[in-house]
């Protein structure tokens, strides 16, 4: 895969503990018809949740991902979710929304 042909499609956020976070969620998110994957990963000490959304199916509209997030976060009254991003990026394409958690 050339650098020109870089994909991104996902949303990610941070979490206090990997291990509780994929535990309790993992499956939630997994059965989203957009997602194909989730990971964690830590990045200068914070640690990070990733959501990785299939191009199949397409990339998501911002009220789409904010319909995700908000969805999750009335299921899950107890998750530690403040803010999300979500990123698509292929060769010259890319588009950020932001997310802040209107549930806290």
């Amino acid at each position: 895969m050339s650098k020109n042909d870089y994909t991104t499609n996902k949303i990610y956020f941070t979490i206090k503990d990997i291990k509780d976070f994929t535990t309790k969620y993992d499956s939630y998110f997994l059965k989203l018809p957009e997602v194909y994957a989730t990971s964690s990963y830590i990045y200068k000490e914070l640690k990070y949740y990733n959501i990785k959304l299939d191009f199949i199916v397409g990339v998501l509209k911002e009220q789409k991902f904010n319909e995700i997030m908000d969805e999750f976060c009335k299921l899950n009254t107890k998750n530690e979710v403040s803010r999300a991003t979500y990123k698509y990026k292929k060769q010259k394409d890319e588009v950020m929304f932001k997310w802040i958690n209107s549930y806290e």
